[in-house]
């Protein structure tokens, strides 16, 4: 407190501090950033016989004689894919904040950073294939090129736990095909043909995995048909019937691991009971 503000506001004697005495609270506040140039110092070293001289060696770089540290690059990644930052943005904020660099650099170490990644980004898909059940699907991606957008397309394959993308220029049969490669599990996907191709004998070979269909989409095809068929509002109730039964139970794939096999367990024993049996009459 002040000097003038030391005063007893009952008796009007002076305060005076209570040592080890406090009360405290927490406030939020901003550190600015700050990007720092750092100089390496790298020793050298020599050989009393004559020979080459020899230098400590230089921490690790995405670009290898470049002036970037990893730090940077995985933090400029961050920004553009985490927080979806347009590199030209990136580059007027650090601008900003004093450092002077170019788009075109921010792109080089995202390029040298995918580099360095990519086994990591293989090693997902190996991933993914291990688990019993995946799901599947597509959608497309325009890719941006001089002229009109071409339409590429973004295939997923996913787990419980690990998620594969790869965007490929085709969405037939044959990519599909390519896409679950040698998996023998069981694929969760939508009505889309190409994967019933996927597992059927072609020039490859079918693919071994065998097929799930998602509820969702099998219900979409009997609505559209109910102005034709009236037979198909009996099977529209019987999917949300089905679909009731399980409206409760937990959501195993937020779960942790090791929670969600009691709550597979839960499902699995709800679908016995309930859900095998239910049917007309």
């Amino acid at each position: 407190m002040d000097e003038a503000d030391r005063v007893c506001g009952l008796c009007g004697g002076g305060l005076q501090a209570w040592e080890g005495q406090t009360e405290d609270c927490d406030e939020v506040t901003v550190v600015e950033r700050s990007f720092v140039l750092r100089r390496i110092r790298r020793q050298k070293y020599r050989c009393h016989q004559g020979c080459a001289p020899v230098t400590a060696p230089a921490p690790p770089r995405p670009i290898p004689g470049g002036r970037y540290s990893l730090e940077f690059a995985v933090y400029v990644a961050l920004m553009k894919y985490g927080f979806h930052l347009p590199l030209a943005r990136q580059q007027r904020l650090y601008l900003r904040e004093g450092l002077v660099v170019e788009a075109q650099t921010l792109w080089d170490q995202l390029d040298a950073l995918a580099g360095h990644l990519w086994k990591s980004y293989e090693a997902l898909l190996a991933e993914v294939f291990t688990s019993p059940v995946i799901h599947a699907d597509e959608t497309y991606w325009l890719l941006l090129e001089k002229g009109p957008g071409t339409k590429w397309y973004a295939w997923t394959v996913a787990s419980p736990d690990t998620v594969f993308h790869r965007i490929l220029p085709s969405r037939s049969g044959a990519t599909a095909r390519a896409v679950l490669g040698d998996y023998a599990g069981i694929v969760l996907v939508d009505g889309y043909a190409a994967y019933q191709t996927a597992t059927k004998s072609g020039p490859d070979g079918p693919a071994p995995a065998t097929l799930a269909f998602c509820w969702a989409h099998v219900r979409r095809k009997f609505f559209e048909a109910k102005q034709f068929a009236p037979a198909c509002e009996e099977v529209l109730k019987l999917i949300g019937e089905v679909s009731a039964i399980e409206a409760d139970l937990p959501g195993w794939y937020a779960l942790s691991d090791e929670a969600r096999p009691v709550a597979l367990a839960q499902r699995l024993a709800a679908r016995q009971q309930h859900s095998a049996c239910h049917g007309p009459g």
